[in-house]
């Protein structure tokens, strides 16, 4: 059992990627044997037992649910014919295109095209007081699928990851045609304070959170 990480990577995903290409290759090796058959799935990531408001929980995006995986499993032991198996919920070219090649595409939203309400537990969302940070909160909803969101939300807190991140920075690159730094999102990750950046790009903004905490997923 391997993941998707050999092939799309992702920030913070080195260590994990290269274990689970270890697993890819020793079955690689094994190949050549008769009996027993050597399979390596490089899986999609599962949903976790979680509350469908908890904080920082991805709402399902791509992720494949208990029942789905355990019938991609049973198909799977029931052939013999491939010794590598990838399983994405969602176009592998695609992603393969938008983490790995860096092909910038259009903002998606959930990847089953629903927008979910903001979780009560934020608190109300505080509304943006510039076009820049109107801006910035339809592209985070539309990549977050959460609405409404506010210019004091934390990234991270609303189901962002450090790969969303990386999806974000290209569509601010089209949209406000700058290369968003990616230490001060990490350091930083609120509207507030990346309309600053976008607005003022020759000053440093200096406020902290603890992101980092929940960036690398």
């Amino acid at each position: 059992c391997s993941s998707l990480s050999p092939l799309l990577g992702g920030l913070g995903f080195s260590a994990y990627g290269s274990a689970n290409a270890i697993l890819d290759r020793y079955v690689d090796e094994k190949s050549g044997d008769p009996d027993p058959i050597w399979i390596s799935i490089n899986w999609e990531g599962w949903q976790e037992l979680s509350a469908p408001d908890a904080v920082g929980h991805d709402f399902g995006k791509n992720e494949l649910t208990d029942e789905e995986g355990c019938d991609i499993f049973d198909r799977i032991m029931d052939q013999s014919n491939a010794t590598r198996i990838v399983v994405s919920t969602t176009s592998l070219s695609g992603r393969l295109g938008k983490w790995v090649s860096g092909k910038s595409s259009p903002p998606e939203k959930s990847s089953i095209g629903q927008t979910f309400s903001r979780p009560s537990v934020l608190g109300s969302a505080t509304p943006a007081s510039s076009s820049t940070e109107e801006r910035l909160i339809n592209l985070w909803e539309q990549l977050l699928g959460i609405s409404p969101l506010g210019v004091s939300d934390n990234f991270f807190e609303v189901g962002g990851n450090s790969l969303i991140l990386t999806q974000f920075i290209a569509t601010a690159r089209d949209e406000f045609q700058i290369d968003l730094p990616l230490a001060q999102l990490f350091d930083c990750p609120r509207i507030d304070a990346i309309a600053k950046i976008i607005d003022n790009p020759t000053e440093t903004v200096v406020q902290k959170s603890d992101s980092r905490e929940h960036g690398l997923i």
